[in-house]
């Protein structure tokens, strides 16, 4: 019981709803974009919807390339300061937001086979 308490509260934790934007381009190539506190969280949640777009259009996502930017007001560096420097007591407002990176994903669908 108790490892199935973790596992719950570690999907929660990880759970989050992140707009995805699916966009055709004029090559024949689709973009996926997201915009999400975390980088990873958007690239996941863009090969989420690259698979279901296919999908649904009885395809497969064949993945091109990925591009990743950082829209931030903290550097990298800066962003593992700044969970720290939210800790010390008196020190309100946050540094980081829900759209600090913006990830486009440019896939293909190929009929199933």
């Amino acid at each position: 019981m108790k490892g199935s308490l973790v596992a719950i509260l570690l999907l929660s934790a990880c759970a989050t709803d992140v707009a995805t934007r699916v966009l055709p381009r004029e090559d024949g190539t689709i973009s996926a974009i997201s915009v999400a506190r975390a980088e990873d969280v958007a690239a996941t949640a863009n090969v989420e919807k690259a698979n279901r777009y296919c999908e649904e259009r009885d395809g497969q996502a064949i993945f091109i390339d990925e591009e990743t930017e950082y829209q931030g007001i903290l550097t990298k560096r800066g962003e593992a300061a700044s969970r720290i420097i939210k800790k010390i007591p008196g020190i309100d407002g946050e540094l980081t937001s829900d759209e600090d990176y913006r990830v486009t994903t440019r896939f293909k669908c190929l009929p199933s086979e």
